[in-house]
């Protein structure tokens, strides 16, 4: 397989694995999201818990793909910058399997796994309140990663034809603020991230069918 074919094949799966990623997620809010707001509610629904978090694992191993396909598609354009926006991405993927530990902590605190003896029942579900906290803090985290890796990557197809050039500027526009919400949200300790971060869903949703049905120019 040739270059120009690679960069075709790679375009596509990157473009299916937005798609899956954000629609996925979308979905997952939408089923387990109002399950899932407190200690009780992961009392109630462990099962839907076990899913989600299971879910939200192997969204991050579905970000490394769509990483290492993006990184594929543009590495000619700068290695340098492909691979800081390719180490970012993976820093995001990490970091959120660091959140989804953090929730399975709770859930084996709440289960009382090898703590019943020393905690009480109101202690353990403030342990596991703590930890659960502790997975939203990584969320606010993941956002600069996400946010600034993607900036980079929109910035190397703003360099070529691959994709128009006003999708790539709102590319970068759109994973800019991302970014910014996740330092605001820092600095102010507010939900910022959250709300900068959702308009991004909209962008990913179009460069995903782009990608995936409309591919890149390589002439």
């Amino acid at each position: 397989m040739n270059e120009t074919s690679s960069k075709i094949k790679a375009a596509k799966i990157a473009g299916f694995m937005y798609l899956l990623i954000i629609i996925s997620n979308l979905l997952s809010m939408a089923i387990f999201g109002s399950k899932l707001d407190t200690i009780k509610d992961v009392i109630n629904n462990e099962t839907y818990f076990r899913i989600d978090t299971a879910y939200s694992l192997a969204m991050y191993l579905c970000v490394i793909v769509l990483a290492v396909y993006l990184y594929a598609i543009v590495k000619n354009i700068n290695e340098n910058l492909a691979l800081l926006a390719l180490s970012f991405r993976v820093g995001e993927a990490i970091l959120g399997v660091l959140g989804v530990i953090f929730n399975l902590l709770a859930l084996q605190i709440l289960n009382g796994q090898g703590h019943a003896e020393i905690f009480g029942a109101a202690q353990m579900q403030t342990l596991a309140q703590v930890f659960q906290d502790a997975y939203w803090l990584v969320a606010m985290v993941i956002f600069s990663f996400l946010g600034l890796g993607s900036v980079i990557y929109f910035y190397l197809f703003f360099q070529t034809n691959y994709i128009p050039k006003a999708l790539s500027v709102l590319g970068m526009i759109s994973y800019a603020l991302v970014f910014t919400g996740s330092f605001i949200s820092i600095i102010f300790s507010n939900n910022a991230y959250m709300f900068l971060g959702s308009q991004a869903i909209l962008f990913e949703i179009v460069i995903g069918a782009w990608l995936l049905f409309k591919g890149i120019k390589t002439d």
